[in-house]
């Protein structure tokens, strides 16, 4: 039950070579899996479980592990984003994503402390350089491997002028960083880095995203076990 067993063979010209090869048409297209996936007759929904793969689900449901498949081809947000990870994966993924560290102010940033330039905490004495900025939220990214504080004056020489600001938050590390805020309908909200948010705002960290993300690819469309073979024979008819 191999996904591609059926795919057609066509003529295909790898890089740079003069020949064609016989190679399998993976881009192949059929409809039948489209005019299923809304049917109750033919699907209902599963929750994945911690740590599960497609394989495993698919002989938990199936008595095989070979229609993993159906799972990506049934949800396109699985076969978008990827099956969902366990929650100790999110966290590796994020620091990984998200490696430096944010300080953050509420003083005005237009046009000063620009990336790669080199900023020094007054009261910390530690340095880094920035990396990018996030005007909207007051924020700078930056690498560093010191600690600044909240409420010391950070500063960037240029040329012969010295840029400064006061920091409101210390440095955090940015996957924990704020990523948006949401009001209680759980829609985003801008705010006004230089006033802050109300306690009636929820900030949500990228952290928080990345699990958030993650679990909405749990609640997934299955075939029925029932249906799953006669889907899977008109799959394979429909490709011949």
């Amino acid at each position: 039950m191999s996904y591609f067993n059926n795919f057609p063979n066509i003529l295909y010209k790898f890089g740079n070579e003069e020949s064609q090869s016989i190679f399998q048409d993976v881009s192949a297209y059929v409809q039948i899996i489209d005019e299923i996936k809304d049917n109750l007759n033919f699907y209902s929904t599963y929750t994945i479980l911690e740590g599960e793969r497609p394989d495993q689900l698919s002989q938990k449901l199936y008595g095989t592990p070979s229609l993993y498949w159906t799972f990506f081809l049934m949800n396109d947000n699985i076969r978008q984003l990827g099956w969902p990870i366990g929650q100790s994966q999110v966290q590796d993924l994020v620091a990984k994503q998200f490696p430096n560290k944010v300080i953050t102010t509420r003083d005005d940033l237009t046009g000063i402390f620009k990336p790669g330039q080199t900023i020094t905490g007054l009261g910390s004495g530690s340095t880094g350089t920035i990396i990018s900025r996030r005007l909207d939220f007051g924020q700078l990214v930056i690498s560093t491997t010191g600690t600044f504080i909240a409420g010391e004056l950070i500063t960037s020489t240029v040329g012969t002028t010295t840029q400064s600001v006061v920091l409101y938050k210390g440095s955090t590390a940015q996957y924990d960083t704020i990523h948006h805020w949401e009001d209680s309908a759980g829609e985003y909200v801008d705010i006004d880095p230089s006033v802050g948010t109300s306690a009636i705002h929820t900030p949500i960290t990228f952290y928080d995203k990345y699990i958030a993300d993650n679990d909405l690819l749990r609640t997934i469309k299955i075939i029925k076990p029932v249906a799953v073979n006669s889907v899977y024979r008109a799959f394979n008819e429909s490709l011949r």
